[in-house]
């Protein structure tokens, strides 16, 4: 078996791609579960502590996200917690894949913050264990108006409206992966694959060493996201509309527009995005300053909520590795 990471920045299509890809008999794509990434692969050399072995087990059972494997006993009875962090972890991606898709030699596994840790000191250690990477890319202002549409299912709170906070992120994405990434990176644009969703995924295809992906059938992605998350995720039962492409176009304000620009100029750029507005100076400085300022009290606000759990060890994952 082989694990292919994806990485992505939220609303960017990497669910659809994973939907997409699916639909190959040699592919099995895995629904989110970040507490896999927070548990097994910040620090996947190091060991679980003997000691905290049943509480990690308790964590990944109640998580929301991974009920939706359906692995609850295989996590309690099967799974080797003596093992380094990634070891477990491959374990679990493998017992989903013999009880989901059997015939499937290839795993996509996927969560927003991996690329902090391929883009860190742990890439070459992935890469030893033949860990795959592929990167999907959307548009900032694609991004921004998705994410300010959608609310989170676990609290039902709009998923951004902090366009700096949004900015910022995928600045740091786009630097990391895209542009300074020192390893191998299959980057492929959102945009592309909705326009020419047919030659995107058979390049796709053919650059991961996957024979076919039929597109007449039904992807069954859809039906093991946990039932919270199916709504936000409705989309991808829909074949690729390219007028969606450019939808911010219409719905963003052109003082967010010229914001957004502003502040991803460089980078929309080097990825190949074209600018759509003048700058208008005056408009920017106030949008500065009424932005920066909701930006800050974030920061605070988070700084706040973090040392909260650190005083009061509310760390779920906090020590439990050594």
């Amino acid at each position: 078996m082989r694990i292919i990471f994806l990485t992505y920045i939220s609303r960017s299509g990497s669910t659809f791609l994973c939907s997409e890809l699916d639909k190959s008999n040699e592919i099995l794509s895995c629904p989110e579960a970040d507490c896999l990434f927070d548990i097994f692969l910040l620090r996947p050399d190091l060991f679980i502590r003997t000691k905290q072995i049943n509480r990690i087990k308790k964590l990944i059972t109640n998580d929301r996200k991974f009920e939706a494997w359906g692995m609850k006993e295989i996590i309690e009875n099967r799974i080797d917690f003596t093992q380094p962090c990634f070891n477990i972890f491959y374990q679990i991606i493998d017992y989903y894949r013999k009880s989901t898709k059997p015939i499937a030699n290839t795993v996509i596994y996927k969560a927003e913050s991996l690329f902090h840790v391929l883009s860190g000191e742990y890439l070459d250690y992935f890469t030893q264990r033949n860990i795959e990477i592929v990167s999907i890319v959307r548009d900032v202002r694609g991004v921004y108006y998705s994410q300010n549409k959608t609310r989170i299912p676990e609290n039902d709170k709009v998923m951004s409206q902090n366009i700096i906070k949004t900015c910022l992120y995928w600045n740091s994405f786009v630097r990391k992966m895209i542009l300074n990434f020192s390893g191998n990176n299959i980057v492929i644009k959102y945009e592309d694959l909705i326009r020419d969703y047919n030659n995107s995924l058979r390049r796709l295809a053919g650059n991961i060493n996957i024979i076919d992906i039929p597109n007449q059938i039904v992807s069954e992605l859809y039906q093991r996201l946990p039932e919270s998350h199916k709504k936000i995720h409705e989309n991808i039962l829909l074949p690729p509309t390219k007028s969606i492409v450019n939808v911010w176009e219409n719905k963003l304000s052109n003082n967010t527009i010229q914001f957004i620009e502003f502040i991803s100029r460089k980078y929309l750029l080097k990825s190949g995005y074209t600018l759509k507005n003048h700058i208008d100076w005056l408009n920017l400085i106030y949008l500065l300053i009424v932005h920066s300022f909701m930006y800050i009290v974030f920061r605070l606000k988070k700084r706040l909520i973090f040392n909260f759990k650190k005083i009061t060890h509310a760390f779920p994952y906090k020590e439990l590795v050594f």
